[in-house]
């Protein structure tokens, strides 16, 4: 009985599946992955290979100035080409933004370091979100391997203290904010205005869709050993962790201003509390009138901080609203 019941219900669960490979198989062709490529000839070959087997046909390569063989090995596979203006990510990102016209829009590094396979996941979450994040923190944890714990090494200490100084900056809980695998809606990656250089660029990405409101989820992401020659070096984390100020001064002054404001009020506060209680709780009464004007400077100084926060705050909240009726209007 059990073997005819197998195989009289084997062709119906196929059945069952097919309408949702179908579905699967729709989304992945609603998304073009995008490869920003600049001396990447040890991988690029490989993750357009990859990309291909993992159903994904809509494929843009947009090379910074390769002097290697690069472009001869992406000529030679069926990929649509694009030159990038301008160098760095931010610029691959906004040469990409001008030839992109399907709704979804994936973003992957070029060195073999992530696998395709994993935008699948990120599909779960897009249409209730506007990015998704292939996290490697989370991939680590699930999936405890050779592959994973290569976050470990090297650049993964800087990679978590630059994650968890954004998320103090913009009110996150993200775990991995500069993964090089990330998948978006089009037309919001489009709202933005990209500034940074170099490594900064997902940083910024975040940081803007955060404070515009936009939702950011992350979903597990397998890691492996780059091919080639690592590009990001310990003055990159330096010039990130840089950016992430600026972009916190820029978008959301408030986290910026507020420890300022705490540290100087804090020490004025104290000193005179101290002043305070030399005069009336001790017996020489002695008025400290130095510690009394240092203190008081301190905290004046701290209160003004709070409100240019306040102030650059409401000011970048009226702007991004402009911002965002403008958009619409053009949309």
């Amino acid at each position: 009985m059990t073997d005819t019941v197998a195989t009289q219900s084997g062709p119906a669960v196929e059945e069952a599946k097919a309408p949702v490979k179908d579905q699967l198989q729709s989304m992945r062709d609603s998304v073009t992955v995008v490869l920003p490529t600049l001396n990447e000839e040890k991988g690029v070959g490989t993750v357009i290979e990859k990309t291909k087997k993992a159903g994904f046909s809509n494929i843009l390569v947009v090379d910074g100035g390769s002097t290697d063989r690069t472009l001869v090995l992406v000529n030679k596979m069926q990929v649509r080409v694009a030159v990038q203006h301008g160098r760095g990510k931010t610029d691959a990102l906004d040469t990409a933004l001008g030839r992109v016209d399907t709704p979804y829009m994936a973003l992957i590094d070029a060195d073999d370091t992530y696998d395709p396979k994993d935008i699948d996941a990120m599909l779960e979450h897009i249409r209730s979100a506007d990015q998704v994040i292939g996290s490697r923190v989370l991939g680590e944890r699930v999936e405890n391997n050779s592959q994973s714990r290569q976050l470990r090494r090297g650049h993964g200490l800087g990679n978590r203290l630059l994650t968890f100084s954004f998320n103090v900056l913009f009110g996150a809980h993200l775990t991995d904010v500069l993964s090089g695998i990330r998948l978006f809606k089009t037309q919001a990656l489009k709202q933005i205005d990209l500034r940074s250089a170099g490594f900064g660029a997902e940083a910024e990405v975040t940081a803007q869709f955060l404070i515009d409101g936009r939702k950011v989820v992350e979903t597990p992401a397998h890691l492996k050993e780059r091919a080639g020659e690592a590009k990001l070096r310990y003055r990159d984390g330096f010039h990130i962790l840089t950016t992430t100020l600026k972009l916190a001064y820029e978008y959301n002054p408030l986290f910026y201003f507020i420890p300022i404001g705490v540290l100087l009020m804090a020490p004025g506060l104290a000193s005179l509390g101290y002043v305070g209680y030399a005069a009336y709780f001790t017996s020489t009464h002695l008025f400290h009138s130095g510690y009394a004007l240092a203190g008081l400077g301190l905290f004046l100084t701290g209160l003004q901080a709070f409100s240019l926060g306040m102030v650059s705050f409401l000011m970048k909240r009226s702007e991004l609203r402009q911002l965002r009726a403008m958009r619409r209007s053009f949309a």
